[in-house]
């Protein structure tokens, strides 16, 4: 049986991930989203603390552009002639912290029984609609990347 705290994280997952990506064809497993783009990939990884517990749960999330071509430089190691079908967000080119996205630094959200998680719903939705999609937006293509590597922060 599912403690409050993993209920409520589970309605945050659905509800500002799940329900927000998949019209967007991400792909869901576990706790991370992955759309391939032919080019590239964009991903969102929903990470725990691992000091968190089934009671108190602590997580961010982690914003990827997968890049097969790099995957094949840099960690390519066993000389697979295809890059992951399902990559995950350490192996890209591109990886920010959700919190990078609202002020620049990390952000972490806590959720007990007690939490009220409207407000972190709230803001989690924000941020995926005014700053994350558009990024993925921007990037979309082999081209989109270089000039981001080129001209962006």
């Amino acid at each position: 049986m599912k403690t409050e705290a993993e209920l409520k994280f589970s309605e945050i997952l659905k509800s500002c991930f799940h329900e927000k990506l998949k019209p967007l064809k991400f792909k869901k497993r576990s706790k991370n989203f992955y759309r391939n783009l032919g080019d590239l990939g964009q991903i969102i990884n929903v990470q725990k603390s691992m000091y968190g517990t089934k009671k108190n749960i602590s997580f961010t999330a982690n914003i990827g552009i997968f890049s097969p071509v790099y995957w094949r430089y840099v960690y390519n190691f066993k000389d697979e002639l295809d890059p992951p079908f399902y990559p995950t967000e350490p192996v890209c080119i591109i990886r920010k912290r959700f919190g990078r996205f609202i002020d620049g630094k990390d952000k972490w959200y806590d959720v007990d029984a007690r939490t009220d998680i409207e407000p972190i719903k709230s803001e989690i939705s924000e941020v995926m609609d005014n700053k994350i999609l558009p990024f993925f937006e921007k990037i979309k293509t082999n081209y989109d990347l270089l000039n981001y590597i080129e001209n962006d922060p």
